[in-house]
């Protein structure tokens, strides 16, 4: 039964947010892996110098795929970002650590191509929801990804993952142990990354969490927080009362912006230039 609520709340999440066909969308290849090492451009004009919005979607690692978030891509090309959406290759073609070194090819990508299309590679914010939260977490507080494809933490200003399973130990729920192959926990887990060393360099994070999440508890992203401070690392919580896990990301589309409440705090972190502490809480 609790299988099926998942498959169920999947089925509702892609069915349920609206679709949007983003101007200017363009697709390249990150790497040589076919369509699942793909990514959508959502650019401004060349000499814009924007900052640069890398979604990473959400599945389980099972499903899912990057032209369902057409409507976040054209929310924040509306803004003035460059928006870029990214494929991955999923279970069962792959297994752990493909997932995180798949987003890490695709930034960069980023790195090298996007000021063609008006964005600034060392103005970069990795936002992911989900299983993709959990890869954007890996990202920034597990400096070997990043590391691996040539890329200097510096031009990461800031991660947001929403609704990420951060604290969750693979080898104690049954379903997903295939997913992470034979890897340790210790490697898996980004709670268990953080470090007095790894916090050093790791950019801030803005943690956005539905309360009514049935799916990946607001403990693991309060607990992320929690455990990110006080090693020493910048992060701010966020904790929807009235969201739940597909709510909180059907909420980026523009015509939620005001009920949903999700769009502003990233805003206001790009503005700040990742600086997570000038962000304000729209609950306040």
């Amino acid at each position: 039964m609790k299988h099926l609520r998942i498959s169920l709340s999947l089925f509702l999440l892609f069915a349920a947010v609206p679709f949007a066909a983003a101007q200017k969308k363009q697709t390249f290849a990150y790497a040589d892996g076919g369509e699942r090492q793909n990514l959508d451009v959502y650019g401004q004009k060349a000499d814009a110098k924007a900052p640069v919005l890398i979604f990473v979607h959400g599945g389980g690692w099972t499903l899912g795929r990057k032209d369902q978030y057409g409507y976040l891509g054209k929310t924040f090309q509306n803004k003035g970002c460059v928006v870029v959406a990214i494929n991955y290759r999923l279970h069962p073609q792959v297994v752990f650590p493909a997932y995180p070194k798949d987003a890490a090819a695709a930034v960069k990508w980023v790195v090298e191509n996007i000021t063609e299309h008006g964005g600034d590679p060392s103005n970069l914010y990795l936002m992911g929801h989900s299983a993709g939260a959990h890869s954007v977490a890996l990202l920034g507080i597990d400096p070997s990804y990043l590391e691996e494809v040539g890329v200097e933490r510096p031009a990461i200003k800031a991660v947001i993952p929403i609704s990420g399973p951060l604290t969750m130990e693979p080898s104690k729920v049954r379903p997903i142990r295939p997913i992470f192959g034979e890897v340790e926990d210790d490697l898996v887990v980004p709670a268990r990354r953080i470090t007095s060393e790894t916090v050093k360099e790791a950019p801030p994070f803005l943690l956005l969490h539905g309360n009514r999440d049935p799916l990946v508890g607001v403990d693991q992203s309060a607990d992320f927080e929690k455990q990110l401070t006080e090693a020493g690392g910048r992060a701010k919580g966020i904790y929807y009362e009235k969201h739940d896990h597909i709510t909180i990301i059907g909420a980026f589309a523009e015509r939620w912006e005001t009920q949903g409440k999700v769009i502003g705090p990233v805003i206001d972190l790009i503005e700040a230039g990742g600086e997570v502490e000038k962000v304000e809480s729209p609950l306040d």
